[in-house]
């Protein structure tokens, strides 16, 4: 019998699953030294759960599978230093979540809070009707304004 566990394959990544640089204006020397002091340090994969992805201008926070109270808690600190930083230009990705409950309302209203707060700006993608019909129900689809692509997030 085997006592070993099985090694997990690595995940496939496709050449969708990163953002190209656009071409504008980069932020300043002291902004963007705040977007890398943010993300250093977290790794390439700080959690499953959440991905963090770095344009010229903006900070893409890509969060999958089930946002629920454990993982809330889990990647909420690592969140809290992503939004550390002054003027923050964040784009939150919820196109890859399967659930969505109100631990996920939390965290976003958090994320919001802590950004504009720096006078920074936040832009949330969704397309899951799961995640849209938690966030009327919670009744902040109003408050997020969230848009149906990552393009039109980058265009905002």
């Amino acid at each position: 019998m085997d006592q070993h566990p099985h090694p997990q394959p690595a995940p496939h990544r496709r050449a969708s699953d990163t953002v190209p640089a656009q071409r504008t204006p980069a932020p300043a020397r002291e902004e963007r030294g705040a977007y890398d002091e943010a993300v250093r340090g977290l790794g390439p994969e700080p959690d499953a759960q959440l991905r963090i992805h770095r344009t010229a201008t903006r900070l893409i926070a890509e969060l999958r599978g089930e946002i629920d109270l454990e993982t809330a808690l889990r990647i909420g600190p690592l969140l809290d230093a992503v939004t550390a930083g002054p003027r923050l230009a964040l784009i939150v990705d919820l196109r890859r979540v399967d659930f969505f409950d109100g631990s996920g309302v939390r965290l976003l209203a958090r994320i919001r809070s802590r950004v504009l707060e720096r006078e920074g700006r936040l832009t949330v993608v969704c397309d899951r009707p799961l995640v849209l019909r938690v966030l009327r129900a919670a009744r902040v689809l109003d408050v997020f304004r969230p848009v149906a692509s990552l393009t039109e997030a980058i265009a905002t």
